[in-house]
């Protein structure tokens, strides 16, 4: 069902966004590094998790915020991997170490290499899924040490901030010069909204009303995280009602990403959060240096405003098109 608000698994639950997961499908069996990128709450992780149920070989899907540190994640995937092309041994009740290049892991006092696990695949692939790859420290480095020494292991990873993501890129990093392709999600237009509700609530068997639709659309602008929860709320509520609880709700989660950003920008927090403030209509650079100068009645230099906005950027909350910056999400108008 489309309202369901669990991350969707089966492809007839999920709308639209066909040509991406055709495309998704059709590099995991050619490439070896794929890179599915979109803002939050525009269905990455539900793109991923419905590849995922479809391929028929050896897999494995990852939340990297659910690891410690690198290290522990590629240790599970790998020992998930393994235990898919060579069930017969109890891998789970054997576990000592890993080791496997810089994995560090030993089955039953014996080494398991790269190489016994591309044997064992023989003229299969294995393909490791990674939501949020940018909450791990190093976790470029053991991709890039996997993608070097097997030709049958396929990554496939996502992150909600975007320019966190590329940054794994850069050419003072380890993946760098690896070769890449990407599948990228964008928020549905304006029609592609409005049929997504009418569909979900026929679903629902459930009538609606054309102009409430209009406004619901016009408030969470094509982020079909915050569609779905609409139509969510709309099976027991008014209208009215359940864009008031999606805002309230959607407020509290918005802030607590922020403060997360924050955190980390303490000597800057009030700057960033004008420049939010300031984007609730979308301006131009000179419009952002204008806006922010005016509130805190002194110069900004170009250097530091540019920081500021590739910050931003970078970690998600704004977005940049045709030289103009506007809010990636238009419910951190919210944040008042």
């Amino acid at each position: 069902m489309y309202f369901d608000l669990r991350v969707k698994r089966d492809l007839d639950e999920f709308y639209n966004y066909r040509e991406e997961l055709h495309s998704l499908m059709n590099r995991v069996s050619k490439d070896k590094l794929i890179v599915v990128k979109g803002l939050r709450r525009v269905g990455k992780t539900s793109l991923m998790s419905v590849c995922y149920n479809l391929l028929d070989q050896p897999k494995t899907f990852l939340d990297a915020r659910d690891f410690r540190n690198a290290h522990d994640l590629m240790n599970k995937a790998f020992l998930e991997i393994y235990s898919q092309i060579d069930p017969t041994k109890k891998i789970f009740e054997m576990i000592d170490t890993l080791d496997i290049g810089p994995f560090s892991l030993r089955l039953d006092k014996s080494k398991i290499t790269l190489d016994e696990i591309e044997n064992k695949l023989k003229n299969r692939r294995a393909v490791i899924f990674i939501d949020e790859v940018q909450e791990l420290d190093d976790i470029d480095k053991l991709i890039a040490h996997a993608y070097d020494h097997t030709s049958k292991i396929v990554f496939v990873i996502s992150g909600s901030e975007v320019g966190l993501l590329e940054r794994i890129f850069y050419p003072d990093k380890p993946l760098f010069g690896r070769l890449k392709t990407e599948v990228i999600l964008t928020p549905l237009d304006r029609d592609k909204s409005l049929e997504f509700l009418r569909l979900g609530f026929a679903q629902e068997g459930k009538e609606y009303n054309e102009r409430e639709l209009e406004e619901a659309v016009d408030e969470l602008d094509g982020l079909i995280g915050w569609l779905t929860y609409y139509g969510y709320l709309r099976r027991t509520y008014s209208h009215k009602r359940s864009l008031d609880i999606l805002k309230e709700n959607a407020r509290l989660l918005v802030m607590s990403e922020l403060e997360r950003f924050l955190s980390k920008k303490r000597s800057k927090r009030i700057r960033y959060l004008l420049i939010l403030k300031g984007l609730k209509t979308p301006k131009t650079w000179s419009g952002v240096k204008e806006y922010l100068e005016f509130k805190l009645k002194e110069q900004i230099s170009n250097a530091r405003l540019s920081e500021y906005l590739k910050e931003l950027v970078e970690h998600g909350f704004v977005v940049k098109q045709e030289n103009r910056y506007s809010l990636a999400d238009p419910l951190l108008k919210l944040l008042g």
